[in-house]
């Protein structure tokens, strides 16, 4: 499967110009073959934590259902994000608008600290079937640091986890800090993981650091991009190879697939 993740800036509640650079990618990446885009976390809406509760959510919806469209278009998979307003509560939601009209939603399990005082927190950690078969997950920023998330994404059968993430610092400080944490997500549970960061000014005056990394089921580096500039990372992933750790060989049923032989019952 070729893949593309995007690093750019999204302005808070700024839906017409995040969408234009959201479907400006999505053009960019069908002509360079990819067939599942992945944006930053709340990439159409902006990271707005302060402010959620005053966006135009009917505008929300409009836009959304013109990604599906697009999503059909383009045959490409989209996976954007943005503030959900459902029962009177506030969700940080990713949505995968797949090529064959579908439309997915995850919401943050795990939100942050000063999150959990605007946004409720998802109940699902749903494993997600693309029309073309693939199996994928999603952990967005800080659900990322909780390794049962990761792992019960994957013994539900999810070989390929997309992180999108909305978070401030310096660039090389983001890279050191996923290499500590995203590689184990990969490596002990033997999937693809796709992180992308956003670029630009917080609403609160700070620097969203970006940086867009894939770390393959062995914890190696696939593809990555951290020049701290707008752009397209591509990469090919070869998902039957993530696969066939969790088949059995040999008799035995290890294959160095540690979440096959773990032992629950020990885990109390």
């Amino acid at each position: 499967m070729r893949i593309g993740l995007v690093q750019a800036i999204f302005p808070v509640g700024q839906l017409a110009e995040n969408y234009k650079t959201i479907t400006n990618f999505a053009r960019q990446a069908q002509a360079a073959g990819v067939e599942l885009l992945c944006f930053p976390e709340l990439a159409l809406t902006g990271y707005c934590r302060t402010t959620a509760k005053d966006l135009d959510f009917a505008a929300v919806e409009r836009y959304l259902g013109e990604l599906q469209k697009l999503a059909q278009q383009l045959k490409l998979a989209l996976v954007v994000g943005a503030v959900e307003k459902a029962a009177d509560k506030l969700y940080i939601t990713t949505y995968i608008c797949d090529r064959d009209g579908k439309i997915y939603q995850y919401r943050k399990t795990h939100p942050g600290k000063r999150e959990t005082e605007i946004f409720a927190a998802g109940a699902e950690l749903p494993v997600f079937i693309l029309a073309d078969g693939t199996k994928l997950g999603i952990l967005s920023c800080s659900d990322n640091h909780y390794p049962e998330a990761a792992q019960t994404l994957a013994l539900q059968g999810a070989r390929l986890i997309l992180a999108p993430f909305a978070v401030p610092g310096k660039l090389a400080e983001r890279a050191k800090i996923w290499s500590k944490y995203l590689v184990a997500r990969a490596y002990d549970n033997r999937v693809f993981v796709a992180a992308v960061n956003q670029l630009g000014v917080t609403a609160g005056g700070k620097t969203f650091a970006g940086g867009a990394v894939i770390y393959n089921p062995q914890g190696e580096v696939t593809a990555e991009n951290f020049t701290g500039t707008p752009g397209l990372l591509v990469a090919d992933l070869d998902l039957e190879a993530a696969e066939k750790f969790w088949q059995p060989r040999d008799g035995s049923d290890h294959n160095l697939c540690f979440p096959l032989v773990r032992k629950p019952e020990l885990y109390k």
